[in-house]
């Protein structure tokens, strides 16, 4: 089999084992087991397994990325609030609806310090991107800084209510009460961001 058809067919191994078992149950000798190959081509073909894994977690980065813009753009036909409020949503759909592949994306055992991927440095600043777009309508005198600031805790808030609520923590919020916890979130973040951005200009 050529080169380019086993990695495909090693990449297809890695999406069906993630939406089966998870990412964290991939093994080596799984994937050849499915390859119908020996366990030392996948190492002919990626660096090591992590990279194999990698790829797969990038190319859901990717879907992610597509689906989350497709929400973005509705700006300006809608108030910043409510395209914010409408990304949370797209966000937490996303992971509800494909738990294991979000995770993959998020979750996967890595040691980032040693090997960022270089998906996470494209698609991660997107994400934040989305976010920043309504908090500037909100407070267009902001810095980018600050502005950046605010996108990555409002990030951060979002995903952890997705994760304690995906995960079955008994901190988490059900699924029946997700859509008032996002508004709650989302509404209360944009009401500080206006309310300091008036402060701003009468200062």
């Amino acid at each position: 089999m050529k080169k380019a058809a086993m990695r495909e067919k090693m990449l297809a191994s890695v999406r069906t084992r993630i939406s089966h078992s998870g990412v964290n149950a991939i093994r080596a000798r799984d994937v050849a087991l499915d390859c119908g190959c020996a366990v030392g081509v996948i190492y002919n073909i990626f660096e090591d397994l992590e990279d194999l894994i990698l790829t797969v977690s990038g190319e859901y980065f990717a879907e992610l990325d597509t689906l989350i813009a497709s929400h973005a753009g509705y700006l300006g036909e809608e108030t910043a609030e409510e395209n914010m409020m409408r990304l949370a949503r797209a966000y937490y759909e996303y992971a509800r609806d494909n738990p294991r592949e979000w995770g993959a994306i998020f979750y996967f055992r890595i040691d980032m310090a040693l090997h960022i991927p270089e998906w996470h440095g494209k698609y991660m600043p997107r994400l934040l991107g989305y976010i920043e777009r309504p908090i500037e309508t909100l407070a267009p005198n902001t810095s980018k800084s600050e502005v950046n600031r605010l996108s990555r805790t409002i990030f951060s808030s979002m995903h952890g209510l997705c994760a304690l609520s995906l995960k079955g923590y008994r901190s988490g919020v059900n699924e029946k009460e997700m859509a008032k916890s996002i508004e709650f979130l989302v509404q209360g973040f944009c009401a500080q961001i206006s309310r300091e951005a008036k402060q701003l200009q009468s200062a």
